[in-house]
């Protein structure tokens, strides 16, 4: 059971890193095509 649980845990902690990892990446790709879009516009 224990063992089980564990393996859940895990998941939902690759799962949520997963999701941070990404969110982290489309933030870092947003900062740095906003400069390139602004230098674009100007």
């Amino acid at each position: 059971m224990f063992s089980g649980c564990t393996h859940c845990w895990q998941k939902l902690w690759v799962d949520l890193l997963s999701d941070f990892l990404l969110f982290f990446r489309l933030l870092s790709y947003n900062f740095i095509s906003i400069p390139c879009t602004v230098n674009i516009l100007v």
